[in-house]
């Protein structure tokens, strides 16, 4: 839950951010205080013999310090409780 006693800064540019869709995650590292975390997707990619392999593409490299990612963690953990089911509500 937010702290509404922090005041929040005004956030511009969310419009024409780039919007990063990932499936899986590909490397992480950590130098010199800098966590890095690669994202990738799977995508099918026909090839001329009629086989259709799924190749790993990395879409983006997540690099912060660990407040950072201490940030991005606590993010993703609420719009994972966001998403989640009520109990006794149907689907």
């Amino acid at each position: 839950m937010a702290d509404d006693t922090v005041p929040r800064p005004v956030i511009v540019g969310a419009e024409t951010a780039p919007i990063a869709y990932f499936e899986g995650v590909s490397a992480i590292g950590h130098q010199k205080g800098i966590y890095s975390v690669g994202l990738c997707v799977g995508r099918p990619v026909g090839f001329t013999d009629g086989a259709v392999p799924t190749i790993v593409t990395a879409v983006a490299v997540l690099k912060g310090n660990r407040e950072a990612l201490e940030l991005l963690r606590r993010a993703i953990d609420d719009a994972l409780l966001i998403g989640a089911p009520v109990q006794g509500e149907a689907n």
